[in-house]
């Protein structure tokens, strides 16, 4: 299907996504559908923060492809623009996928939908959840109201669901008590039928800094690696995230006998030159399991090793232990181990990487991001 765009075009679509999006939060609307046509309507009504533009991007993307593939046209429209501008008009869209921010109120997001369904009313209603951590927080307050739910990662084990943590996460749970860290104990109620509208979708493959990357060059790039461990990260948050964080960085320091970067605060440009001379990349986790970094890693052919990701389902998935990336325990405790292996055997850790990149670029030069939501589309 993708095999017709080249890198010339993939760096193409991109700069005329960055276009509309400047034309877009200025006008504050959107171009009506055509009616005169009969393609069916997908109407996108999104959030403007970067890592919720991460689901989008692939829309603008591969327009031309599902455009031609499911006869359809595709609007976007601001999350805060949609609610101002409503009654300016008749959307009638046969699908719409919506974007909110995890901490919207539940009395908002009841009324985001109630407008959604008055203004579409026989319409299929897609969720894009963007947000970084594993759980369903908005589960029982959207059931009522959409047909299917897409986020980027989920559990493997879905019973996992709808059980107490300590603080809000899997992740808060795991290090509030490693590092001794009071949290009131949370639950996110499941109804009986949301589980069946549960679709693991695209994560961050379809970012607009990799996803034109990827048509970029065939393999993993092997320049020289004169840089042994790279782990430039951000440390400041939440008391259990900075200290997860903050142990990531003591241990990777305190390796004295290898070439390690740890400090933030650089460019994104010399990150990736960074990235692209690095034997390893350690990518801790984040607020939620999965980071830019992971796919950031593989894409400038750096080893990714990061906490064990068994209990993540994911597609792409570069999350296959010592196959696209090497599984370290969650409290670091074994990282001195694997780096000294891996740093000695470069020809092993070469196989790991061309399998990861492999995967991310099978998904984006053969159609995967349209098959994987096919039931969106059709």
């Amino acid at each position: 299907m993708s095999s017709s765009i080249d890198y010339l075009s993939a760096i193409k679509r991109k700069i005329l996504w960055k276009f509309h999006r400047r034309l877009q939060y200025r006008l504050k609307h959107f171009r009506p559908f055509d009616n005169y046509t009969n393609k069916k309507k997908l109407l996108i009504i999104s959030e403007p923060r970067k890592v919720s533009q991460s689901q989008i991007f692939p829309f603008y993307f591969y327009y031309k492809e599902i455009a031609a593939e499911y006869n359809l046209q595709i609007r976007e429209i601001l999350n805060c623009h949609y609610q101002m501008n409503s009654d300016r008009y008749k959307f009638d869209a046969d699908i719409v996928c919506v974007q909110t921010w995890f901490d919207v109120s539940e009395k908002k997001l009841r009324d985001l939908f109630s407008l959604i369904l008055k203004k579409n009313k026989n319409a299929k209603i897609v969720y894009l959840d963007s947000f970084s951590p594993l759980d369903l927080r908005l589960a029982s307050v959207l059931n009522d109201y959409i047909d299917i739910y897409i986020k980027k990662h989920i559990f493997k084990d879905r019973s996992q669901y709808g059980k107490y943590t300590q603080g809000d996460t899997n992740l808060t749970d795991y290090y509030g008590k490693l590092f001794n860290i009071k949290q009131p104990n949370i639950v996110f109620k499941i109804p009986d039928t949301f589980l069946d509208k549960l679709l693991v979708g695209p994560g961050f493959v379809t970012d607009p800094n990799i996803l034109p990357y990827l048509f970029g060059t065939p393999s993993a790039p092997n320049g020289l690696k004169t840089i042994d461990i790279h782990n430039r990260i951000t440390t400041a948050g939440s008391e259990w995230y900075q200290k997860m964080r903050e142990l990531s960085v003591d241990v990777i320091k305190n390796m004295k006998e290898y070439n390690s970067l740890t400090s933030s605060g650089i460019k994104y440009r010399k990150f990736i030159r960074e990235l692209r001379s690095s034997k390893i990349c350690l990518s801790p986790f984040g607020y939620g399991e999965v980071c830019w970094r992971d796919y950031e890693a593989v894409c400038c052919g750096s080893l990714l090793m990061k906490p064990d990701m068994s209990h993540v389902d994911s597609y792409p998935d570069i999350f296959l232990p010592y196959k696209t990336y090497i599984p370290i325990k969650w409290d670091f405790s074994d990282i001195g181990e694997k780096v000294s292996y891996y740093t000695k055997n470069m020809d092993e850790a070469g196989k790991v990487i061309k399998n990861a990149y492999n995967t991310l670029h099978e998904y984006a030069t053969c159609g995967g991001f349209m098959k994987q939501l096919s039931c969106v589309f059709g």
